[in-house]
């Protein structure tokens, strides 16, 4: 079902006005942050303090490999605010690596590249400092009082082993104990009770062939060892196991890195507790973290089975409820299952069990009027739209959408639309589910439409061929079916008819070489004679002069207006790398050859044949005889540059206006995928000009009305994300949170909800979930990340270069 959205109708109905509505909700000018932290050139992350009464904005150090030995990237910003004020307490000077808060969130410690220094949270004042090099990480034992630090050995012959040593709190001096003689180890870890020592230790080989490392546990106190897991080595080289004790200090949590199982091991029974999957173990991880103010339920455990989500008593694993998700929500696959960025579905204390669904992406038309270069309207439309044709007579629009479904589905489904235009009405379909379009082109008298799909692996052996395709010649009055052309080589991924409408030419990826090596990928274009349906020749694109590998795909192709000549222009995925060839299609013979920059966009012959556009990421004109002499393609005798684009173009387009040539290109965003931009280039009598509009949603391809009046582009809609609060003990549905972009957090036990709207400029909504009301709309331009503190008080925001500290507690209050 298609629908027509006015862009005003979008404007008055966004989320802060319609929030505004709410009996419940509260204006954003009422709402001011605490504080407001800006960094430049970005904000990496956000960290509360145990107790909730501090929070950490930094950028934050990237490690230097998988051991975590060395810092590569040093964090460049810290900064300690107390979240009741926004006063900053402490700020960390640029080079830290590291840090971690005390248990009862008193102190701080962090490291750079020579020191550890531990300082007060709450006068920021720096208690000890200790000369340290190499540390790599540190922490705070559950006492409080004692700092365990892990740092590389000067003498060692490899970094990646550390040695653990323990301090005390108040002036960090050393704290003796067994672990001087049990370390260095690789990956070692220390459990928050202080009791037990874990990493791999270089053994003593026996024999070449023998394993020189395993992992083992120690109690610290008297040094021996510990029952330990063995763990399983491939190609005689440990695999190492990412592990951290369980918050109780009980057992030793493992997360296989290429092979066994994941498991906790109990270090006073020996014993291994398996989990089947991440959800489980994480979720058990998650418990055993308890804090009196923690959001998760202790008794209820959800699981998708299916196409079901299953509640059960965590302890009897009796099942309390369930909830058939294709009944309540349609198509299981028709939806991405979140569950509010947690492992696996969460139940909270207050019993809600939060369900966020990405809904079917769905495409958008967008109408620009080129009279004052302003969006006219909007359609939605049933997919995302991949390519769009306009005919030159004006009356079809041919629609190539994307009818996969969304975002992991292995089915793959394209097929072409065809609309009466300007009445906007769907004249026929074409489509075959296991037959997908990747191609499409109109005839010059609009008349005729040509798609390209790829056949089923079945019936690409019936040919003999890995891979087959065909092109389908259609009526695009009446939808009825001309002919089919058969025996296609892989991907018809671009067509083009003559200007006389007696040939069609197509270019595919052929794979069919004597080594069938990847690197010998090679495209070929073949001319169909239309009256015949016979193919009168094929052309080989060449690799050129300096390349080293053959061409990916052909981008463009055109026939020159006395169609006795074919231009062909692509490139490498990815905008590097690009190919122009001239051929003969009297002769048979190829003219030129060039290798250029960049990947070839798109192609046009002006009227008399003797010049020709091209886009690469430029809008340039060229003569075709200049190609022919042996001159770099840079060279000014060649290239003649209309206007600097600056970017990879997904589509372009090219129309006229009065005595203006018109043309459009269509990009993403390479900062925002969810965004796109629209170049439009005006070539007059006296001056070339480019006006860039921003497109709502990703444009994806471009056309101009036959009179030039107005500009279409196509593409892919905004995401729809719905969260539905359902009832853990009865599995019903409770309410539904909406206007937001799919990050969703929750607090307070789950009472609080806070979402990041879709829309750039409004920021963070905080709703009441048992009510499915929104209580306030917090302001904060391109926000990304959103975290409740642990007391569930308080919020973060943060967008790349800034964060904000909002204060809670005045919706805390309940009726």
């Amino acid at each position: 079902m298609l629908r027509a959205i006015l862009l005003l109708s979008l404007l008055a109905i966004s989320p802060a006005a319609s929030l505004a509505q709410e009996q419940e909700s509260q204006s954003t000018d009422d709402v001011v942050p605490l504080a407001t932290i800006r960094h430049y050139p970005t904000l990496t992350d956000v960290a509360y303090s145990p107790d909730g009464q501090f929070v950490a904005v930094f950028h934050k150090p990237t490690s230097g490999g998988f051991f975590g030995g060395s810092i590569k990237h040093p964090g460049k910003f810290f900064s300690l605010r107390r979240v009741k004020t926004g006063e900053e307490t402490l700020n960390v000077p640029a080079g830290w690596n590291g840090f971690s808060f005390s248990p009862d969130s008193r102190q701080l410690v962090w490291f750079d590249n020579s020191a550890v220094t531990i300082a007060d949270c709450a006068t920021g004042k720096i208690g000890a400092t200790r000369e340290l090099k190499n540390v790599s990480r540190v922490q705070f034992q559950d006492d409080g009082e004692t700092v365990v630090t892990f740092a590389s050995v000067d003498n060692m012959t490899s970094e990646k082993m550390l040695k653990v040593q323990f301090w005390k709190r108040a002036d960090l001096t050393p704290i003796e104990s067994k672990v001087e003689t049990l370390t260095p180890l690789y990956k070692p870890i220390v459990s928050l009770n202080g009791k037990y020592l874990a990493g791999y230790k270089e053994q003593a080989r026996e024999n070449r062939a023998g394993a020189g490392i395993e992992f083992g546990i120690w109690d610290i106190a008297t040094g021996e060892p510990m029952q330990a897991p063995k763990y399983k080595t491939l190609a005689n080289q440990l695999i190492f196991h990412a592990q951290e004790f369980t918050p109780d200090s009980s057992g030793i949590c493992s997360y296989p890195t290429r092979q066994g199982k994941m498991e906790i091991w109990n270090i006073e029974k020996a014993e291994s507790q398996p989990f089947d999957s991440w959800f489980e173990l994480e979720r058990h991880m998650d418990v055993a973290k308890r804090r009196p103010w923690n959001d998760l339920a202790p008794d209820k455990v959800a699981t998708k089975e299916d196409h079901k989500l299953i509640i059960r008593d965590r302890s009897t694993q009796r099942q309390l409820s369930e909830v058939d998700l294709e009944t309540q929500f349609g198509d299981p696959e028709g939806f991405e299952i979140g569950y509010s960025g947690q492992f696996g579905p969460q139940v909270y204390s207050n019993g809600i069990l939060p369900l966020t669904l990405n809904m079917r992406r769905r495409g958008r038309l967008n109408i620009w009027d080129l009279t004052n270069y302003q969006l006219q309207e909007t359609i939605e439309v049933e997919n995302p739209v991949k390519r769009i044709l306009l005919s030159r007579n004006g009356k079809s629009l041919v629609i190539l959408m994307d009818g996969s479904v969304p975002p992991f589905s292995t089915r793959k489904f394209a097929y072409v639309s065809v609309w009466d235009w300007p009445a906007r009405t769907e004249r026929f379909k074409i489509e075959a589910p296991n037959s997908p379009v990747v191609s499409i082109a109109i005839s010059t008298d609009g008349k005729r439409l040509a798609t390209g799909s790829r056949l089923p692996t079945d019936q690409a052996h019936s040919y003999n061929l890995p891979h087959a395709s065909e092109v389908k010649l259609w009526n695009l009055e009446t939808g009825e079916l001309l002919q089919t052309i058969q025996k296609c080589d892989d991907d018809p991924h671009y067509m083009t008819f003559s200007p006389d409408g007696k040939f069609l030419a197509v270019a595919s990826r052929n794979d069919a070489t004597p080594e069938n090596h990847v690197s010998d990928l090679y495209v070929d274009v073949r001319v169909w004679n239309l009256e015949t349906f016979a193919c009168e020749q094929t052309f080989i694109i060449e690799k050129g002069k300096d390349r080293s590998r053959g061409l990916d795909r052909v981008n463009a192709i055109t026939f020159s207006p006395d169609g006795k000549r074919l231009l062909m222009g692509g490139g490498e995925p990815g905008g590097v790398w690009g190919q122009l060839t001239l051929w003969n299609l009297e002769t048979g013979q190829l003219e030129f050859v060039k290798d250029m920059s960049y990947s070839i966009c798109a192609l046009w012959f002006d009227l008399t044949g003797t010049y020709f556009y091209m886009v690469d990421n430029n809008l340039s004109l060229l003569k075709v005889e200049n190609l022919k002499e042996d001159w770099p393609i840079d060279s000014r005798p060649l290239k003649r540059p209309i206007a600097v684009l600056g970017i990879h173009c997904a589509d372009a387009t090219v129309g006229r206006r009065d005595d203006q040539a018109l043309f459009a290109f269509s990009a993403i965003r390479m900062t925002d995928a969810s965004s796109s931009v629209i170049k439009l280039v005006i070539v007059g009598a006296e001056k070339n000009w480019i006006l860039p509009l921003t497109s709502p949603g990703s444009a994806r391809s471009v056309q101009f009305t036959p009179d030039g009046g107005q500009l279409l582009d196509a593409g892919v809609a905004d995401l729809d994300y719905r969260t539905y609060i359902l009832d853990s003990n009865t599995g019903r549905e409770i309410t539904m949170l909406d206007y937001h972009d799919g990050f969703v957090r929750f607090g307070a036990g789950g009472d609080l909800a806070a979402t990041i709207s879709p829309y750039p400029g409004a920021g963070v909504t905080l709703w009441n979930t048992l009510k499915g009301q929104p209580i306030v709309t917090m302001p904060h331009p391109n926000v990304q990340h959103i975290q409740f503190s642990p007391t569930g008080d308080s919020l973060v925001s943060r967008s790349d270069q800034e964060a904000r500290i909002w204060d809670l507690s005045p919706f805390l209050k309940r009726d």
